[in-house]
């Protein structure tokens, strides 16, 4: 300790973080600085040099019995001084002497902060270390695969069986996904099959795997459990959409009061373009304006108030013909429908398509594995029929769709643009949606 201390000393450490490491030693922290009292006796002779001083050791924390463990307050004890009759009994010695707690929160003490151990005996233990796994592919998919396998309460035997009977029960979604991500390339496959040696020196990827191997194309089996799984709920949301988008267009070709409210619009811009004199002979002349025209209106700025076009339409209308404001009721799907893109219901209907072609494929591929695969094919068969009849409702919605689409086209003179039919619906919704939202402002200022 002694060295130590002078090293400190030597660095020029602060007298403070001297006393702690004496203190962490079990000492007096008085003591770095001499004994107490003895810094400078009356005859002013000189403390005596830090090497010839003893440093009290304070008593060291009892030894806990064998087996019982007990938790340690973390806190700084003080050691006992010597007693000087010259010096007045500080704060600690005054009742040093007096015990405070009672036997019966001695015993609760221990019975709160102390706990016995179980001690198991030595011939009970066993240092057997655990076999090296042999891995057959990628570490990373190993990994990913054996987590996905791990949380199956079912063997690899009855794991296979359920996936070639298109149990959508047995694995979710997700399981299938990743176990379909994480599948062996084409070497890593040709090691597995060449793997000859004992089955528990694998791991759980590769058990399964393994139990596998003898199945062909046992992946494109796994895509056919995810197309079963999905197929239901993406073929409920694609009846759905189509069939969204086709009530939308009949509420724009059918609302009367949104053909009142563009023809308004209409004879506002003729007005606004050719002036009073010429307005009646150019309507003669000109039908309409296209859809792709209305995001223009709000473009267009007053000169003084710097209000745009729409909100003066909005103003107008609201002065002229107030019931015509509410043209919102009648096409209350258009907001759902315009945000429908045509191009993604074709795509989807091409996915689904394309997955009833890997089932007939499969099911026409299959060779026979202990009778196994003829299960299979029979299951693979029968949901192909299912999806063949659910796909038929679709190709008839797909045909009322464009029938729709025609329709619209023609009753708004829209079959010169080269729009689809949801960008068409934008178009209109946003013109909507600004008109309703200046509306609503235009209330609250009537209001207050």
């Amino acid at each position: 300790m002694m060295p130590t201390i002078q090293r400190m000393r030597k660095l020029g450490c602060q007298p403070g973080a001297i006393r702690q490491k004496v203190l962490l030693a079990g000492g007096d922290p008085a003591w770095v600085d001499g004994p107490p009292g003895t810094k400078m006796n009356e005859d002013g002779e000189a403390r005596r040099p830090l090497s010839t001083r003893s440093f009290p050791v304070a008593p060291a924390l009892p030894s806990r019995p064998p087996g019982v463990l007990r938790k340690r307050v973390h806190c700084v004890l003080k050691p006992r001084r010597h007693k000087d009759p010259s010096r007045p009994p500080s704060f600690w010695e005054s009742d040093e002497e007096k015990r405070w707690g009672s036997d019966k929160t001695n015993q609760l003490t221990n019975d709160i902060f102390s706990k016995v151990m179980k001690t198991v005996p030595a011939t009970a233990v066993k240092c057997a270390t655990a076999k090296p796994l042999i891995c057959l592919l990628d570490l990373k998919k190993s990994f990913n695969m054996a987590i996905t396998l791990a949380r199956l309460a079912i063997s690899p035997v009855e794991l296979k069986n359920e996936i070639l009977a298109l149990n959508p029960t047995v694995l979710s979604c997700e399981q299938v996904q990743t176990l379909i991500d994480m599948w062996p390339d084409q070497d890593e496959q040709s090691v597995i099959d060449n793997f000859d040696g004992d089955i528990s020196t694998v791991g759980h990827a590769e058990k399964f795997l393994l139990e596998v191997r003898s199945i062909p194309r046992f992946c494109e089996k796994l895509r056919c459990l995810l197309f079963k799984q999905n197929f239901p709920s993406r073929v409920h949301e694609l009846r759905e959409s189509i069939q969204l988008v086709i009530r939308g267009v009949h509420q724009l070709c059918t609302s009367s009061a949104l053909q009142s409210v563009f023809h308004y619009v209409f004879e506002r811009i003729v007005f606004l373009n050719y002036g009073p004199s010429d307005t009646a002979e150019v309507m003669l002349g000109i039908r309409g304006f296209s859809l792709d025209s209305l995001p223009k209106l709000s473009h267009t700025k007053a000169f003084d108030t710097r209000q745009s076009f729409l909100q003066f339409i909005v103003h107008c209308l609201r002065h002229d013909h107030p019931a015509l404001t509410t043209f919102g009721n009648e096409v209350m799907l258009l907001q759902r429908c315009s945000r429908v893109p045509i191009a993604s219901l074709v795509a989807e209907k091409r996915v689904l398509e394309s997955g009833l072609q890997l089932l007939h494929h499969e099911a026409k591929t299959m060779v026979s594995v202990d009778g196994k695969t003829e299960i299979t094919a029979m299951c693979m068969a029968q949901f192909a029929t299912e999806v063949e009849s659910e796909l038929k409702v679709v190709d008839e919605l797909m045909e009322q769709l464009d029938e729709s689409k025609q329709s619209f086209l023609e009753h708004f003179e829209e079959q010169d643009s080269s729009d689809e039919l949801d960008v068409l619906l934008g178009y209109i919704a946003d013109f909507t949606l600004a008109f309703e939202l200046e509306l609503e402002r235009i209330t609250l200022e009537t209001r207050r």
